[in-house]
């Protein structure tokens, strides 16, 4: 019996080694590597914490403002101070509805919100959005928001254990999407990539233009991925018994068909109508502001829903309305 008691011995004293050295990373590495790495929960908790009756979902754009703007507040903000309801944001720059989503179903019981507003871009139903080089930091960050060890975590981050594809594989699927995915029109605009070469032959000056097609080629139909996304959200808000708003955002349109003709233009109008009637009829209540602002609102030369004051507030009156609204 001495060597099992020898064999049980040691494997009990490793077993305790690994529970020790857990409990001291759990409360001395640990918390510096969530709060670098895992930043996300730590943002949306804050915001959380405030007890809003209304939360805002947005990336980038609630707190973008342009270089010459004197006013300076984010779309909340003005919001905030034309209704009666307490409103926060949870926003940072690259996040989209499957992150939203995700940070929707963490969200504690007693910190539900009675009403949610979601920005919907129709940029990010795009190759570029979806494999964008910020995914897979996003997808990591949320391998820390849960009730596991740190030490689980942190291997499972570092095995790449959660949704991550490879730079080279986010690439690929750009590239054949522009080259396969089937667009609308005839003539030279069928892809992307066929749209793209037409225009550099055409224009002396075609890179701002390649890059609004690269960004908004796309034709959203039920496959889309994000899509998915977005009706995971529906889902949630009925689960939850939770109103739910999507707005629309404004796309710099006029640019785009200064650049590159009609056809873009439509197709983003297109995809917005899409998004509005799909969720119009979940019973969903959809701001469609796509066409609303012109080019002089945008002061970013690559396509963003970045905006000077003027398009800020258009969009939080817009807010303001669908709040302070009966229905």
């Amino acid at each position: 019996m001495k060597p099992y008691n020898y064999i049980a011995s040691r494997l009990i004293g490793f077993v305790l080694i690994l529970l020790i050295g857990s409990i001291i990373y759990q409360f001395t590495i640990y918390p510096s590597i969530k709060k670098s790495e895992g930043w996300l929960q730590h943002l949306a908790e804050r915001q959380l914490e405030k007890n809003a009756e209304i939360l805002y979902f947005s990336s980038s754009t609630n707190k973008a403002f342009g270089p010459t703007d004197t006013d300076q507040r984010s779309i909340v903000e003005i919001v905030k101070n034309s209704i009666q309801h307490k409103i926060v944001s949870i926003d940072t720059g690259a996040i989209h509805c499957g992150i939203f989503y995700e940070i929707l179903k963490r969200i504690p019981q007693n910190q539900l919100p009675k009403k949610i507003i979601i920005d919907l871009n129709v940029r990010s139903f795009g190759n570029n959005w979806i494999h964008s080089g910020l995914e897979n930091s996003l997808q990591r960050n949320l391998v820390y928001w849960n009730a596991y060890p740190g030490v689980i975590n942190h291997l499972r981050a570092s095995m790449k254990v959660y949704n991550y594809q490879s730079p080279a594989e986010h690439h690929s699927a750009i590239e054949y999407g522009e080259k396969f995915a089937e667009l609308p029109f005839g003539n030279s605009h069928t892809t992307i990539k066929k749209w793209c070469d037409s225009l550099f032959k055409a224009s002396k000056t075609p890179e701002e233009g390649m890059t609004m097609i690269r960004h908004f080629g796309h034709f959203i139909d039920e496959k889309n991925t994000m899509l998915r996304n977005v009706d995971l959200i529906v889902e949630w808000g009925k689960k939850q018994h939770i109103p739910i708003v999507f707005i629309i955002l404004p796309e710099n349109v006029h640019r785009m068909e200064f650049l590159v003709g009609n056809d873009l233009r439509n197709l983003v109008e297109q995809n917005a109508d899409f998004l509005q009637k799909r969720y119009s009829t979940k019973n969903v209540q959809v701001i469609n502001l796509v066409d609303d602002l012109d080019e002089t609102v945008f002061f970013e030369s690559f396509p963003t829903e970045h905006y000077t004051s003027v398009g800020r507030k258009h969009i939080a009156q817009k807010m303001i309305e669908k709040i302070n609204s009966k229905k």
